[in-house]
């Protein structure tokens, strides 16, 4: 479990920063112990040591790593002795990891924003070390908050708020629209009230239908099966390696990195 922050007291963070209960969660009894790290000091940890001690082998092994040697997601910590790194498969990814990893992901691994002269949300101070990443985040119309003037920066990403923040930024990356209406995979949609959706779980009116849709056209979710998009259910560091990978890096110029460019 990562060290609460500076403020909001660490019954607050360590909720919002809990972990998964999943098979994908590894002890690493018989590792070196992992190191804890403050929020600031993991988010912006740089693109290195990217071979995991507690991963998963296979083609998710290979996105994780992948998004961390290109400095988009770092390591959730090295170990005690510093011979290893831990990615942290199980842990919850949070509102203010998303500004890190999509202004990385949006602008290079060595991108760093300029120091705020002001909050960006009443809930992020300006002397917060990650106030910076925030505010470029709105500066950059991905993201407009959580309500009442809030960022909520340790409330964990839900898939829906997943789907319209990648979404974004691939938009804004590339320059192309996020479509109300269109086919994706052969399935039409039309994100308006009283149209229709590719998921039984997303309604044609909700603000985050068309990302969704956006997203499942470029192959970069499939949903969570049974025709279900399961908008509410937080995202996990696994899952959301998969969703940067196949935004930003599947398909870069060259070889693909990971094998796989089909949809899920």
């Amino acid at each position: 479990m990562r060290k609460a922050g500076h403020w909001g007291g660490p019954n607050m963070r360590n909720a919002a920063r809990g972990l998964a209960v999943s098979v994908l969660l590894t002890v690493t009894a018989a590792g070196p112990a992992r190191a804890q790290l403050s929020p600031c000091s993991e988010a912006m940890a740089p693109a290195n040591a990217c071979s995991f001690q507690d991963d998963v082998p296979g083609q998710l092994e290979c996105m994780g790593e992948a998004v961390c040697e290109q400095g988009i997601m770092a390591a959730c910590g090295p170990s005690s002795d510093g011979t290893a790194a831990y990615f942290c498969p199980g842990e919850f990814v949070t509102r203010e990891d998303m500004a890190v990893h999509l202004e990385r992901a949006l602008r290079g691994s060595t991108y760093a924003p300029p120091p705020p002269t002001s909050a960006p949300f009443l809930d992020v101070p300006v002397t917060y070390c990650l106030a910076g990443w925030i505010k470029k985040l709105a500066e950059d119309q991905i993201t407009a908050g959580c309500g009442d003037g809030n960022y909520c920066p340790f409330a964990a990403v839900s898939r829906a708020q997943m789907a319209i923040f990648i979404a974004k930024t691939v938009a804004l990356k590339w320059g192309v629209s996020i479509p109300a209406s269109g086919i994706a995979q052969g399935c039409a949609f039309n994100c308006v009230p009283g149209g229709t959706s590719c998921f039984s779980d997303v309604q044609p009116s909700e603000v985050w239908c068309p990302h969704i849709h956006f997203m499942y056209a470029r192959c970069i979710t499939a949903g969570c099966g049974s025709g279900l998009f399961c908008s509410n259910s937080p995202v996990r560091r696994d899952q959301m390696a998969v969703f940067l990978w196949k935004a930003f890096l599947r398909d870069s110029p060259g070889p693909p990195v990971c094998p796989g460019r089909n949809c899920p």
